[in-house]
């Protein structure tokens, strides 16, 4: 006779299962483990049952604005993201849906502009854009679409405007061995036209207007770089500009003419080693600059139209080293040096009578140490101090606050310059 048993094996295998799946879910213990300071949630954190709180057993977690509404829901498994992923604007509208597995994003992902319009759609596989992937106005028209293979670009991506009308068609990736740029006003005019090879342009440039008229045209090499003749036009189709360019680099003479065919600029260069001039309406030089290798070098001046010196600029492998400016009366008006490009030291200002004005110290680009203020007569008014940039301290010379400063206190202090002294 067979034994009946015991009376705990009749208890459901289905509720058994149920139980096992809760105490291992992300339905764990639950702990707030970040607050803004007004004490509202932050950042909250299940655990599963067993484990603790290190990460392999965090399950999920929940972000929240300060507002209180949610950013993102995220699932986690053994350290990682994994499980559906959703995310949302401070003001409680939708912004993207997913999931992830074992940290990468994976499968059809959504984009949203709010709760029910998508900006974007597409698949992910291994944490790379995949196949077809398509982006809309928030009318719900097309704005882009494309396709994508391991994380990269291939085929034709195509945009439009919000009326849908074809603003560029372009297969110049370099997953394709060529491809075509063009791009189109909103009239549906051409705009830009290239080729290109593995991404890079190559040969003819053409740039037109909206009535089709060409105002830039050239050449690119096979490496994608500017080579032979360039040029520009004005919108009557008078030539603007001309320059010449080897391997990227200007080479030989190049011009600028305005629209009454005045010439305003010429230069003349070896492999991007030369001088460019600038020139006014009347015809007088006002600026004179020297390059090497494409950047400037050494003294770049500019000048007033009666031939006096304005300012000189300093370069040393493109980054100017020093100022010095003038009035057009031949006083120096400014003087200062750059480190890396930006301002440091000592930099002084002067009155047209060349008395000095003004003496500021800085540093990585920003006031620091003293600033003194000086009247026209060269007498100390004012002194300040910055450190990185932000006032420390102000000082009134005791000799000229006529008594003010003994009724003042640090705390109640005014400043009686005005701010324009700065």
């Amino acid at each position: 006779m067979m034994r009946t048993p015991p009376h705990f094996f009749k208890f459901p295998i289905f509720l058994l299962l149920a139980l096992v799946s809760f105490f291992l879910s992300g339905c764990g213990k639950e702990k707030v483990t970040e607050k803004y300071p007004n004490g509202k949630s932050k950042v909250v954190r299940n655990y599963g049952w067993i484990g603790g709180e290190s990460k392999e057993n965090l399950k999920r977690e929940r972000v929240y604005y300060f507002n209180g509404n949610l950013e993102s829901d995220t699932r986690f498994k053994s350290g990682q993201r994994h499980g559906d992923y959703h995310d949302f604007w401070h003001n409680g509208q939708k912004k993207s849906d997913g999931q992830f597995v074992k940290g990468k994003k994976e499968g059809t992902w959504l984009f949203f502009f709010n709760q029910f319009t998508p900006s974007a759609k597409g698949v992910f596989k291994a944490d790379l854009k995949e196949g077809t992937w398509r982006q809309f106005w928030e009318t719900g028209a097309s704005r882009a679409e494309g396709d994508f293979h391991q994380g990269k670009e291939i085929g034709l991506q195509k945009e439009w405007d919000v009326k849908g009308d074809i603003l560029i068609e372009n297969s110049c990736f370099e997953s394709n061995p060529s491809g075509l740029y063009h791009s189109y006003y909103p009239s549906k005019t051409p705009k830009e036209e290239y080729g290109c090879t593995k991404g890079l342009p190559d040969g003819l440039y053409t740039r037109k207007d909206m009535d089709g008229m060409i105002v830039e045209k050239g050449h690119f090499d096979s490496a994608g770089r500017k080579d032979s003749v360039w040029e520009t036009f004005h919108p009557d189709g008078k030539r603007a500009s001309l320059k010449h360019l080897r391997q990227g680099f200007e080479f030989d003479s190049s011009f600028v003419w305005d629209l009454a065919g005045r010439l305003r600029e010429r230069a003349y260069f070896d492999s991007g080693t030369g001088e460019h001039l600038r020139y006014d309406s009347l015809g007088h030089l006002v600026e004179r600059q020297h390059f090497f290798k494409s950047h400037p070098e050494g003294e770049s001046w500019t000048y007033y139209t009666n031939g006096n010196k304005h300012a000189l600029v300093l370069y040393k492998e493109g980054l100017p080293t020093e100022l010095h400016k003038w009035y057009a009366n031949g006083k120096l008006r400014t003087e200062g040096q750059f480190t890396q490009g930006k301002y440091s030291g000592e930099w002084k200002e002067y009155g047209e009578n060349g008395t000095l004005l003004q003496s500021s110290q800085y540093q990585d680009g920003t006031l620091h140490g003293l600033q003194l203020f000086y009247d026209t007569n060269g007498k100390l008014t004012r002194t300040l101090r910055y450190e990185h940039g932000y006032p420390a301290e102000g000082k009134i010379p005791a000799a000229l606050a006529a008594g003010i400063e003994k009724q003042l206190t640090p705390k109640n202090a005014q400043d009686p310059f005005p701010s324009t002294q700065k």
